[in-house]
């Protein structure tokens, strides 16, 4: 965690002489994104832990010039079971996403709030045993985003992700993303 957080802020210290008006920025846009998850499994209310996993993904949106954003994004997380739980989940989620920048004209930072529908395909091994659980997905997502030129924006992001399964599976994640306008 260190680390990232050492490398966002040299990126962001780098391209500091570039800042631009992030919201001035309309059309069509593509991006990575890639971080940090922390996967909690409820079962008869009975919470089991994880350990830190990884996600990654792509996503393609239109930025409005009134701050709004309309995306859609495919996401992989990946979550191994602490040593006494064994196993492992995978996630393939593709979900709509409507988030909205916030004009703040005296930060070079653009904060946003969203939220997402959608649907995950999850596979589990958990405990010498092996399911697959398919179904109705959403999410809340918080972040903000650091204009590097006219065509080009990064973020830090935060997202709280959950599915509708009968195993339900909650998901906090930490992003860095990065996004080109064309």
């Amino acid at each position: 965690m260190k680390k990232l957080f050492i490398l966002i802020t040299a990126l962001m210290a780098i391209a500091a002489p570039k800042a631009a008006q992030a919201l001035d920025v309309e059309g069509v846009y593509a991006g990575a994104l890639g971080g940090i998850n922390f996967l909690d499994y409820k079962h008869h209310h009975k919470s089991k832990n994880f350990q830190v996993g990884w996600t990654a993904g792509g996503f393609a949106g239109y930025r409005f010039c009134n701050g709004f954003r309309a995306e859609g994004e495919a996401v992989y997380r990946h979550n191994n079971g602490k040593k006494h739980f064994g196993g492992h989940v995978r996630t393939w989620s593709l979900m709509a996403n409507g988030l909205y920048d916030f004009d703040v004209d005296c930060w070079c930072l653009v904060p946003y709030l969203g939220a997402g529908l959608g649907y995950d395909w999850t596979k589990a091994h958990v405990c010498s045993s092996s399911a697959e659980r398919n179904g109705f997905a959403w999410q809340l997502i918080g972040g903000f985003l650091y204009p590097i030129d006219d065509c080009m924006e990064m973020g830090l992001e935060y997202r709280y992700h959950q599915n509708q399964n009968k195993n339900r599976l909650q998901n906090n994640t930490i992003d860095l993303r990065v996004q080109w306008y064309f």
